[in-house]
């Protein structure tokens, strides 16, 4: 819950800085990988949870009916199996996907998801769903991702204030469905 409170501080402090947006798409790192984030949009506002893990907020300025959200999650999961098949690593994400999307929703009300979907992301399988609900009483809809590689496990949720994708929130799941993998566990290896 925390985290769900922490998350709309920063969408209201973003939206609030106004001119400090981005006019020009900026490459951003998370563990292995990267992405470009749209122009448009502040940040990256970091945050290290844990040891083995790192946050990353990016927030449309000026976004209408309200600012889109990009956050990119990474955690190190020491204890997970390196070995695992393509297959295993799904099922992995898709749990991981499942909890996240859990948790996110207990704070909306209309909630509604789709089940997951098999994607490829930087070449790896992953998992995507989409949702819409309505958050402080308002209208949102996003799409989450997660995708397991060895021992790191990564977050990509763009959501934002609207029924139905607006062009930022689009670019969005655009930048995420075209990130790329720089390196990566061995065990990880694409098919």
């Amino acid at each position: 819950m925390r985290f769900l409170a922490s998350l709309w501080l920063g969408l209201s402090i973003s939206a609030a800085m106004g001119a400090e947006g981005r006019s020009d798409a900026t490459v951003a790192r998370i563990g292995s990988v990267e992405l470009e984030i749209p122009g448009g949009f502040s940040g990256p506002h970091r945050k290290f949870p844990t040891a083995s893990s790192e946050l990353q907020n990016y927030v449309e300025v000026g976004g209408a009916p309200g600012p889109t959200l990009i956050q990119l999650s990474h955690i190190t999961v020491l204890q997970a199996s390196p070995n695992l098949s393509e297959e295993q690593r799904y099922l992995a994400a898709s749990d991981f996907l499942d909890g996240f999307l859990a948790t996110f929703s207990q704070n909306a009300t209309n909630w509604s998801r789709s089940p997951n979907e098999k994607v490829r992301l930087g070449g790896y399988l992953g998992t995507r769903a989409t949702w819409t609900g309505h958050l402080g009483g308002l209208p949102c809809t996003g799409t989450m991702y997660f995708l397991v590689l060895g021992r790191d496990s990564f977050s990509f949720h763009a959501f934002g204030r609207a029924d139905k994708p607006n062009i930022a929130l689009r670019a969005s799941i655009h930048s995420i469905e075209a990130l790329r993998v720089v390196t990566a566990d061995k065990s990880a290896a694409k098919p």
